[in-house]
């Protein structure tokens, strides 16, 4: 999804422009899966795995937007690689982990934003009828485009299944940037305004729609795990009870 002058400049098809985007002037999505691990066991039927599903973002901010940065490094890329977060997945590791990011002078191995700093949000009457999910930075590339710079978040998928989002009747979804040293806990972002936060990104409610339908059919659904797990034993989950 772009701006018109997103899709004017860089010759974007019709079909991907929105005068409703407010607040970036371009964003990517995609469920990404991940293929280095993978859990099974799910409802004790060892033949149903699920592996991690994530939400992707590709964000694309005007530079001259005044983000809620810990530092103004330039690149930034995670620094936690699928085969050390398989061999050290104890809490020492992250421990480890995190002292390190805090000593480290290189800002490209620096997130920008802290824990939960990023997020998506449900929003209705200007206020956060339901927090969706975190974000998490995981690359950044300052001018990537003449005074662009380009962001990827990622979360955990399965959160548009939340029977809250119908029951508060959410239809508008953000991606939020909450004030450096906010104490983030959960549901105490519920009902403040969305002026409170240092920026959003608006999504158009088409676009929305299209994430939630994807999340819910091809994220990690719970309750198609559920079905597969005390399926009869052709489906690969528990047998079939006499």
């Amino acid at each position: 999804m772009v701006t018109p002058a997103f899709a004017q400049k860089y010759c974007m098809p019709p079909e991907f422009v929105s005068a409703e985007l407010k607040g970036a002037e371009a964003v990517a999505f995609r469920l990404l899966t991940k293929s280095d691990d993978e859990n099974c066991g799910f409802g004790g039927s060892p033949n149903v795995c699920s592996g991690e599903v994530v939400l992707r973002f590709d964000v694309y901010i005007k530079s001259d937007v005044k983000l809620p940065k810990a530092h103004e490094g330039r690149y930034y890329q995670s620094s936690i690689l699928p085969s050390a977060k398989l061999i050290g997945n104890a809490a020492r590791q992250w421990e480890f982990l995190r002292e390190q990011t805090r000593r480290m002078p290189e800002p490209a191995l620096k997130p920008h934003f802290d824990g939960h700093q990023v997020g998506i949000e449900g929003i209705k009457d200007g206020k956060v009828a339901w927090p969706i999910v975190s974000l998490f930075e995981q690359t950044h590339f300052g001018g990537i485009f003449e005074g662009i710079d380009y962001y990827a978040f990622e979360g955990s998928a399965g959160f548009f299944e939340n029977p809250g989002i119908k029951q508060n009747n959410v239809s508008k979804f953000v991606i939020s940037f909450l004030p450096k040293g906010f104490k983030y806990d959960g549901p105490n972002i519920k009902g403040i305004s969305t002026t409170s936060f240092s920026h959003i990104v608006e999504f158009p409610e088409s676009f929305t729609d299209k994430i939630s339908e994807a999340d819910r059919t091809r994220g990690r659904n719970v309750a198609d795990l559920a079905r597969r797990a005390f399926a009869p034993s052709e489906l690969g989950g528990a047998p079939a009870k006499p």
